[in-house]
């Protein structure tokens, strides 16, 4: 059949037609319309669908509050959290009463399963790792170091939230050494982590100056936040391949320990 000639007919993006112009049109045209919309809209949502797909199954690693807006801003993006592993409960003040760690109840409290083993190196919990299979690891502050098989398991990789910027500050206690040098900015760094302490490549980094008068608690706070923000950049960009990612220079390295 000829295709019949539209082109006075105004499409629009979202694949509606002008009313006004279907009154006189053929049944040839009319049909290739209907045509034309099914295809709109058949490519709309294969769109939404493929969007959906990139996101990561995640598992989540993190023990203290420095690790929470990290996980609560996954939640909160629709992201799937398989589960979250943190530290175990520890016990304080005089009576030892053991207290669970702040990403343990904000998991909880979201209805995420947790898992506190004593290591996660020991074939106990590598085997839970290997039946939980996601497709990515995001850590923050998690206080143990990951053996091979985690780091390399997850088809994504595992990204690190790291509050500087790398390599300045590689190790446990970068806020307290940013303070302790008077440095006047900091930031955060998003790495895709190896074997190594701190020395994987940079995903993404942000940077912010550091008020004179400012003290840890206001810093670590606003680096939990900030580091919450870039991290949805990089997993994002990884999901999407758009992240290109950069070697460290150990050139310039600096420690926290």
């Amino acid at each position: 059949m000829k295709i019949p000639h539209v082109s006075p007919l105004i499409i629009r993006p979202s694949g509606h037609f002008h009313p006004l112009s279907l009154s006189c049109l053929s049944v040839d045209h009319l049909n290739l319309i209907k045509g034309l919309q099914k295809g709109i809209k058949e490519s709309t949502q294969k769109r939404r669908v493929e969007k959906q797909t990139m996101k990561p199954k995640i598992l989540f690693m993190g023990t203290p509050e420095f690790a929470v807006p990290s996980l609560d801003i996954l939640v909160k993006s629709d992201y799937t959290v398989l589960g979250v592993v943190t530290q175990p409960d520890k016990p304080k003040g005089r009576g030892k009463k053991l207290v669970p760690p702040p990403v343990k109840v904000f998991a909880e409290d979201a209805g995420i399963h947790v898992y506190q083993p004593d290591r996660v190196r020991d074939e106990e919990f590598l085997r839970v790792f290997r039946e939980i299979a996601p497709d990515m690891v995001v850590l923050a502050a998690f206080g143990q170091i990951l053996p091979k098989e985690i780091i390399e398991l997850p088809r994504m990789g595992c990204l690190n939230v790291h509050p500087s910027l790398l390599p300045h500050y590689r190790g446990a206690a970068p806020i307290n050494w940013t303070l302790i040098r008077g440095e006047e900015k900091t930031g955060v760094t998003i790495m895709m982590m190896d074997e190594g302490i701190d020395t994987g490549d940079i995903l993404l980094q942000e940077e912010t100056d550091i008020a004179p008068d400012e003290i840890f608690d206001n810093l670590h706070d606003r680096l939990s936040r900030l580091g919450a923000e870039v991290l949805l950049k990089a997993v994002q960009g990884v999901a999407e391949g758009s992240i290109e990612r950069k070697p460290q220079d150990s050139s310039r390295t600096t420690y926290a320990p």
